[in-house]
Formats: C-alpha cells, sequence, structure tokens
C-alpha cells in the first residue's frame, strides 16, 4: 500500500517536473521569437539593416521631411554569373517612413546623393531607395573590368538590392528613373518583370545603334524653323569669334574650380557642336534670349556658357561621365546629329569628349559595339512590358528615341507638348492618366496636392547630372 502511494506521488512529481521543463522550453521558445521580432523596440531599423547578408548601414540626416535616412553599402558581385568571383560595394541612399508603405527604388543612371529623390514620393506615401549606378563613383570595382559594365549586370545590381530590402519593406514596389536612371529602371524591368509592381521612366531614350538616323528626322520636323536658324547663325558667330570666346572659355574652368587638359580648340568647337542640342535638352531660355550681331563678345560668352553648361567639358566631367560613355559605345548607342553648316569653321581635332571610341581605345580598353542588348528590351517592352509609364517631353531631343507602343501591353506613354529634359508629373496635362494608373497597380491613395509632410514635387532632386568638384 506505501509502495503504491509512493508511486503516485513519484507520478505526480514527475509530471509537475515535466510540465515545468514544457513550460520553460514554451518561455524560452516566445521570448527567443520576440527578440527577433521587427516590432521589437529592442531591434532598431538600423539593426536589421546591418543584419542582412553583404550590408553596411549607418543612418544619417533625412532631407524632404523624410522621418529616417541611411546610407548604405551593399556587396555586388561584379559578374553575377560568377557569384563567387570577385566583388564591390554600391551605395544606396534609403529615406524611411514606413516599412509598411510602399518602395520607390530609384535606379540612377549616375551618382546619388541623400538628396536624390523622386517626385513619385510626394504623390503617395512611401519610401525611397537611390541607387549609385555600378562603376561610378561609390560604386567602383577595384579594378575595374569593363566588360562587366552591362545592362543585365546593372540590372542584376537592381535586383539584388530590391531582393534584400523585400525581406523588410513587404509592400508594393515601384521603379523609376530619369534620362539613362530611367533606361536602367526599363532594363531591370525587362529582366526582372516581378519585381515591382509599376515602372515610371522619365525622359527615358532607347537609342538604337550607333549614329541613330531618328535624332537627325527630329530636328528637321519637332522645332520652328525660324528659331532653328537663329541657333544656327549663332553657332556660327561662336566660331567666327573664336580667337575671343576661347581665352573665356579656357579661364572659365581654373576660375569656377574645374580642369582642362584636353584640346581647348577640340572642346571649345565640341561645345558649339551640342549648343543646339542643349538648348533644347534644357530649353532654360526661348529664341529671343540668344544674342544677335549687336551683342558683345561677354553677353555671347554668358549665354554660351549657360546654355551648354562649361563644366561638362571639364576633366571632372569627362571622368564622371566614363563609365556612362563606354555603355554608350558598347550598348546603349549614339544620335545622329547634324552640324554640316558649321564644317567651313571648323579647325580643331575630333574631340575624346565626341569620340570615346578613339578614347577607350587609347587607354588600352577593347570596344566592341553590340546593339542586341537594347533592341531585346525594346522588344520585350512593346509585347510585355505591362506597368509601365513613359513620360517625355515634345522639345527634348532625346524624345526622337521615345517607345513606340504597340497595343500589347497596358502601358501609358506621355509626350507633354513644350516640356524638355526636366519634365516631372506636376507639369503634366494629363497627371490624372498617371494617378489613375499609380493607384489600380498600387493600390495606393494620390495626392493630388502632395501627401502630408514632404517638400514640394519641384524640390526633388534626382542629380542625374551630380558631379563632385
Amino acid at each position: 500500500m506505501r509502495r503504491k502511494k509512493w508511486m503516485k506521488g513519484k507520478t505526480i512529481f514527475l509530471s509537475v517536473i515535466f510540465r515545468l521543463v514544457i513550460l520553460s522550453f514554451i518561455i524560452l521558445f516566445v521570448f527567443a521569437c520576440k527578440s527577433n521580432d521587427p516590432a521589437d523596440s529592442t531591434v532598431t531599423l538600423l539593426d536589421r539593416f546591418n543584419s542582412l547578408p553583404g550590408v553596411s548601414a549607418v543612418e544619417i540626416d533625412p532631407y524632404y521631411n523624410f522621418p529616417q535616412a541611411f546610407e548604405i553599402e551593399v556587396t555586388q558581385a561584379v559578374d553575377h554569373n560568377n557569384p563567387d568571383g570577385q566583388n564591390f560595394t554600391q551605395r544606396i541612399f534609403l529615406k524611411h517612413v514606413d516599412e509598411s508603405l510602399p518602395m520607390v527604388i530609384n535606379t540612377a543612371g549616375y551618382g546619388a546623393t541623400v538628396k536624390s529623390g523622386s517626385d513619385l514620393n510626394y504623390f503617395f506615401a512611401s519610401n525611397h531607395i537611390s541607387v549609385v549606378h555600378r562603376y561610378c563613383e561609390n560604386a567602383k570595382p577595384d579594378p575595374l573590368n569593363w566588360q562587366y559594365l552591362t545592362i543585365k549586370q546593372a540590372a542584376a545590381d537592381h535586383h539584388h538590392i530590391i531582393k534584400l530590402f523585400k525581406t523588410i519593406y513587404k509592400g508594393k514596389w515601384v521603379s523609376t528613373g530619369r534620362s539613362k536612371g530611367g533606361e536602367a529602371a526599363l532594363f531591370h524591368k525587362r529582366f526582372y518583370p516581378e519585381d515591382v509592381q509599376a515602372t515610371v521612366a522619365f525622359v527615358a531614350p532607347l537609342v538604337i545603334g550607333m549614329l541613330d538616323s531618328r535624332f537627325l528626322d527630329f530636328f528637321e520636323t519637332a522645332y520652328d524653323e525660324d528659331c532653328l536658324t537663329i541657333i544656327h547663325q549663332f553657332q556660327r558667330r561662336l566660331l567666327e569669334n573664336r580667337d575671343d570666346l576661347l581665352v573665356r572659355f579656357v579661364n572659365w574652368f581654373p576660375d569656377n574650380g574645374y580642369h582642362l587638359t584636353a584640346d581647348p580648340i577640340a572642346e571649345f568647337e565640341s561645345a558649339v557642336r551640342w549648343y543646339k542640342w542643349d538648348f533644347w535638352q534644357h530649353h532654360i531660355c526661348d529664341c529671343t534670349a540668344i544674342p544677335d550681331t549687336n551683342d558683345s563678345i561677354d553677353e555671347m560668352f554668358a549665354h554660351f556658357a549657360e546654355v551648354i553648361n562649361i563644366s561638362f567639358f571639364s576633366d571632372e566631367r569627362r571622368e564622371y561621365f566614363k563609365p556612362s560613355f563606354y555603355q554608350t559605345v558598347t550598348e546603349l548607342g549614339t544620335p545622329a546629329f547634324n552640324t554640316d553648316y558649321l564644317n567651313d569653321l571648323f579647325i580643331g581635332e575630333i574631340s575624346l569628349f565626341e569620340d570615346w571610341i578613339e578614347y577607350f581605345e587609347s587607354q588600352g580598353i577593347q570596344i566592341d559595339f553590340n546593339p542586341e542588348p537594347v533592341l531585346d528590351v525594346i522588344q520585350w517592352l512593346q509585347t510585355k512590358g505591362n506597368n509601365i509609364i513613359y513620360i517625355y517631353g515634345s522639345v527634348d531631343p532625346w524624345t526622337a528615341a521615345a517607345i513606340e507602343l504597340t497595343g500589347q501591353t497596358n502601358a501609358i506613354k506621355i509626350i507633354q507638348e513644350g516640356a524638355d529634359h526636366r519634365i516631372k508629373i506636376s507639369d503634366l496635362d494629363d497627371k490624372e492618366l498617371v494617378f489613375d494608373a499609380l493607384k489600380n497597380w498600387l493600390n495606393v491613395e494620390i495626392f493630388e496636392q502632395g501627401g502630408p509632410g514632404l517638400s514640394k514635387s519641384n524640390e526633388f532632386d534626382d542629380e542625374s547630372y551630380l558631379i563632385p568638384k
């Protein structure tokens, strides 16, 4: 009898111990889960970024009234087909509102800073990432193996970033970019169409081959003939007054903190060639502002310098745009551009700025142009490129290479009358087309007059042409 009672007591004791052990495991499991819970106040957003593989982040001061901003280095494979080979770090800037909101990723074609932004963020509540393009400053492999600077490798960079940060930002994603950055967004969309729910490409040309003849036709039909005559006459006067203007041109660089080591005559003449293009691309004035024969040399030079942005011909600019021009002469292509009406006045050698193939080959860098990647992208966009908005300006020369839609997708193409390369959503006559599409594709509320708290649309800076001095 006593043995039975003892056995019964032992059983109860062991049962209690067993329950206590199970309860302990449950408590430990709950606390373990809590320690990894994103909502745990002890785990900061910065901690979560730094826990991502190959990611190093620091918090920085935000712009545009975003609550938080971060400068982040992401480890990327130089060749995404060989992930165990050489790698490099690519800088991105992330502006945070709330992880449940959509993420706008700006695929910059050049550099980026914390000031880089998109007016998409102004029209619906969202977070933002800006990405420095591979091989640009803050995204340079060492050594530079140029064969891996391709549109497909760059698209893989953007895919890797999105894959990483989707583990935190689980809402809808939309890609965007301006000019070459817009091209990058379209290239990424082609190769990784499931990464984002929508793409908005601003002034993104899709140039077909070297010396794309569509640009010649565009200049013949898009602009007022009388205005073109005024521009051509001014270009001729620039060359006819070369000696006086060249002195001012050369002095401009040290006076403004830049350097010019290339042949100054060739660079000046190259700038004169591009004056017509730049006049329309940024269209900062109309034809009535172009100096005539009654204006002084100083007035001519001041106008010339403002329109062409002389810093573009500096050593600093040449170095900054080197990756872009490599892509131009290997995959992206170049516009055909007629300046035959100036030929009798040119005296300099061809500028390195104009002839990048010769420049790269002089550096021992092999150049082989391949039009197939862009042609493939165009064909895919026309037949399968859904949920894309293309925005162009009617006087921007790059609009000559705008996408031609075929009606096989739900994509939207807008060419804003009178607008140039700086076109924004806020400038559009057909803003409702953009807003309705974004509502449908992203299921977001649109603030047509701007979302609460953020800066005005026209204050956002995508910094397509950012360069350091």
